[in-house]
């Protein structure tokens, strides 16, 4: 994850509009897996997609070819209580899937609420 930009909204200021894909992830998130499975039901992965692998997670978050909005919102009304390591690594995958987005013509945004940018910066060695 680069650590000259940071790459995530700010929950209270992501705008919604009528044609965006819009997936809320709700607070209470206690381990990588119930992350996963989150994720992988508001974004729709396949139903085959059990929420196991990393590897598997961030190849279907870099895809989304099976949402038609340009703009597909993943709003996190919480910092998923995760060890620090898995946490790095969600964030790393959001990172990658929002620049592999981006070139493809079409907006993922992440948004955590403003009160994690601290937690966030400090684990992802962001330096304003």
């Amino acid at each position: 994850m680069s650590a000259t930009a940071y790459p995530f909204a700010v929950l209270r200021d992501v705008s919604v509009s009528k044609n965006d894909f819009i997936a809320r992830i709700g607070p209470g998130i206690h381990d990588k897996h119930a992350l996963m499975r989150e994720v992988g039901a508001k974004l729709q992965f396949p139903s085959y997609f059990k929420g196991n692998s990393w590897d598997a997670f961030s190849d279907w978050l870099r895809d989304l070819s099976w949402i038609g909005n340009s703009r597909i919102l993943l709003l996190h009304e919480g910092t998923p209580h995760l060890p620090r390591k898995e946490l790095l690594t969600y964030l790393s995958i959001a990172f990658y899937a929002i620049e592999s987005h981006a070139e493809e013509k079409r907006a993922l945004v992440v948004a955590f609420p403003e009160q994690t940018r601290a937690l966030l910066d400090a684990w992802s060695g962001y330096k304003p």
